[in-house]
């Protein structure tokens, strides 16, 4: 025959069950922050190097083109059905500043790559864990040591915010400095050759 257990034993066996319930939600807790720090330190900062790389190559890209085109505008005598095209303060202008805001591109770029920030691990010292486990063990009591990982792994994981977004904004205005470029240079272009285009239709 069962006997019923006592109210002591009974309220003990509920303090398992929810302890045992405490640690689960822990261990879920954990694991879900752990992969939340991976996406972070890894794949969102590697998206974030790819990008800048990108810009860079455009910055390249672009410069080289403008040195090109604005060379053989100025070296060159180009004729647009038999009319000479001619430069003025307005094509010096563009020019100008499209080869500067493409050079700030590049710039910019290279600093992005540089200020990559040092990435610190989110547990520092697994032998104090270790230890504090021990004790605990050996004292019988019942302190999981999960909480103070959880706490380490938030902390790095603001970190890792805080590293994203001010990547972010240095990747956002080297992207805004070279739509700049690209629009100053296309209008140094038509500035010069729309002039000679209507000299021509009007002949």
């Amino acid at each position: 025959m069962c006997n019923d257990p006592t109210p002591a034993q009974s309220d003990k066996n509920k303090d398992n069950k929810y302890f045992e319930q405490y640690q689960d939600d822990l261990g879920t807790i954990l694991k879900t922050a752990y992969d939340e720090h991976s996406m972070l330190a890894v794949h969102y900062r590697r998206h974030q190097y790819n990008l800048i790389k990108t810009y860079l190559w455009i910055a390249s890209a672009t410069l080289a083109a403008q040195i090109s085109s604005y060379y053989k505008l100025v070296c060159s005598d180009i004729k647009i059905m038999e009319e000479s095209i001619k430069l003025d303060f307005g094509f010096i202008v563009f020019a100008f500043y499209s080869i500067l805001f493409s050079i700030l591109s590049f710039i910019f770029g290279v600093w992005a790559l540089k200020g990559q920030g040092t990435q610190s691990l989110p547990i520092k010292n697994f032998c104090t864990l270790m230890q504090k486990s021990h004790n605990l063990y050996t004292n019988k009591k019942k302190d999981p040591i999960e909480p103070q990982m959880i706490k380490c792994i938030h902390d790095s994981i603001a970190k890792s915010i805080a590293q994203i977004h001010e990547k972010g904004s240095r990747c956002r205005v080297i992207a805004e400095f070279l739509i700049l470029s690209i629009i100053l240079t296309l209008s140094a272009l038509l500035w010069v050759v729309t002039p000679t285009v209507i000299r021509v239709l009007n002949i």
